[in-house]
């Protein structure tokens, strides 16, 4: 467990520009096209991340 001050760093870390949230690169695939997001998932280095969200006609 994080020490209960974290969230707090992190935030003003945040709005201060400290931490830069730029370098977090996503790519986003609607559930239907999960075995995508797997694929590239596996060729995704450092801090890429791919992100499988409902289909649209789910909401």
């Amino acid at each position: 467990m994080y020490p209960r001050q974290v969230p707090k760093d992190l935030l003003r870390m945040i709005s201060t520009g400290t931490l830069n949230l730029n370098a977090i690169k996503t790519h986003v695939f609607p559930l239907d096209n999960v075995n995508d997001a797997v694929s590239k998932a596996a060729m995704l280095r450092g801090l890429e991340y791919s992100i499988v969200i409902p289909n649209s006609k789910s909401f």
